[in-house]
């Protein structure tokens, strides 16, 4: 039995000799394939106001979920390899990880490039819930637990019911694998599935730090859910009113609290009624109810329509028959009772009477005087008052005694005459005789102008 274990131990050592030289062997070919690199660099930086990762509460005691709400980033990356080096593909990754270590890292991008050199600028999407979060073990990074813990740290009395926010610095690790061919470089396709092992890093490595911001939204209790409803009318089996009635509504829901609904009855009156669910046997219930007592007959619906619920019932008849009931309807019109007894009285519903109410009484020791007589002469009497007809004049000639006397029209007097104004006559121009000594001074200016 002892010489078995040794040489089935020679064996296994033989065995994990030989994979140890080949991984060495198949290593250094690798390592011998990879191109030499020029120069390499990476940045990384949140795109404007889509930075943000939100944090909810499953129960409200704490934070425990970091929401699917995605980051969006915006990656530069550049890789210059010295010929006849070329880039076969490039993934960045959430942490700080090296080559081939970042396959235990979440990836949060990969391209298969085949080309010379790199040089290009990436949109990335990456998931909140992607971030991994501890349970059982580690989890790497420990981004999520950092982020759980952060938000934890400003619980209130009541659980997590006050919002608030703060900043995270994270680091993301941009890896490329390289490859060295003379000659043309393989045609990048789409590969088939196992083709092409998933991306795990390569062995060029550049890392770069982003910061987000962590909001811790307060916890939102789930609405209540309406599971099943039951509404209907009661109505007293004795026929003879007064008689009773009543609407009930009953509710069961998933959980404790107010239910809210409007009470309507067909000729338009309505009720806004609030319940309470609460635990009962198991369940959570609200019942409602809401009796009358009729004492003459009446014919009504009603339904119910509940308010944040899809829920509305159907109209449900209130039909009450009051008075004495036959096939040929009388006062008390038809009975609920196929076949009436008539023979015994004491058989016979009661009719209701309701009484008319009392009158107001008169206070004692006021007495009201009456209205004096009055006298209208030539017209009528309406209301205690003359009232004398047209083209009348009402005249008083005593205490209420009133005449109806013919109106007295002013004949119209002819218009005044008034007397012509006098106009003056213009006044008249007369020449006058010249006098003599006009006349010899005329001549004496004539002859001296002759001598000239």
């Amino acid at each position: 039995m002892l010489n078995v274990t040794k040489q089935t131990a020679s064996a296994v050592l033989k065995g994990v000799t030989m994979t140890a030289l080949l991984s060495g062997v198949l290593a250094t070919t690798a390592y011998a394939e990879d191109a030499k690199i020029k120069s390499a660099s990476f940045s990384i930086q949140p795109i404007y106001q889509a930075d943000e990762i939100v944090v909810t509460s499953s129960d409200g005691k704490k934070w425990d979920k970091i929401d699917s709400k995605a980051l969006q980033l915006s990656a530069t990356m550049k890789v210059d390899t010295k010929h006849p080096g070329y880039v076969d593909r490039i993934g960045v990754f959430l942490g700080a990880c090296n080559n081939t270590q970042c396959v235990n890292r979440p990836k949060m991008f990969s391209e298969t490039i085949n080309t010379r050199d790199v040089s290009l600028n990436r949109k990335i999407t990456f998931a909140g819930s992607k971030f991994p979060v501890s349970t059982t073990g580690i989890a790497l990074p420990s981004y999520g637990d950092e982020i759980l813990k952060g938000c934890n740290s400003k619980l209130t009395s009541d659980g997590a019911t006050k919002s608030h926010s703060f900043s995270k610095l994270m680091t993301a690790s941009f890896s490329a694998n390289t490859r060295k061919k003379s000659g043309q470089l393989p045609i990048t396709e789409v590969s088939e599935p196992g083709e092409y092992p998933e991306f795990g890093g390569g062995d060029v490595t550049r890392q770069d730090q982003f910061a987000v911001k962590i909001t811790c939204k307060p916890y939102v209790a789930p609405p209540m859910v309406l599971k099943h409803t039951n509404f209907w009318v009661g109505i007293a089996h004795p026929k003879a009113c007064p008689r009773k009635a009543s609407v009930s509504a009953e509710f069961f829901t998933d959980k404790a609290g107010k239910i809210e609904f409007m009470f309507v009855r067909n000729d338009g009156a309505n009720q806004k009624i609030t319940v309470n669910a609460t635990k009962q046997n198991g369940e959570f219930r609200a019942f409602w109810s809401k009796e009358y007592l009729f004492s003459k007959s009446v014919d009504r619906k009603y339904m119910i329509s509940t308010f944040g619920h899809k829920y509305s019932s159907e109209w449900k008849p209130m039909v009450i028959k009051c008075g004495v009931q036959n096939d040929a309807p009388g006062a008390g019109g038809k009975t609920d009772v196929p076949n009436p007894t008539h023979g015994n009285p004491n058989d016979r519903p009661q009719v209701i009477v309701t009484p008319k109410p009392p009158k107001r009484p008169v206070k004692p020791g006021i007495k009201v005087a009456p209205l004096p007589k009055v006298v209208c002469i030539g017209g009528k009497i309406s209301k205690n008052s003359c009232f004398c007809p047209a083209r009348t004049k009402k005249m008083k000639f005593g205490s209420n005694k009133y005449r109806c006397l013919n109106s007295v029209v002013k004949p119209k007097l002819p218009p005044k005459r008034v007397a012509p104004k006098r106009i003056a006559p213009k006044a008249q121009i007369k020449r006058v005789a010249p006098t003599r000594a006009r006349v010899l001074i005329g001549k004496k200016r004539r002859s001296s102008a002759l001598a000239r």
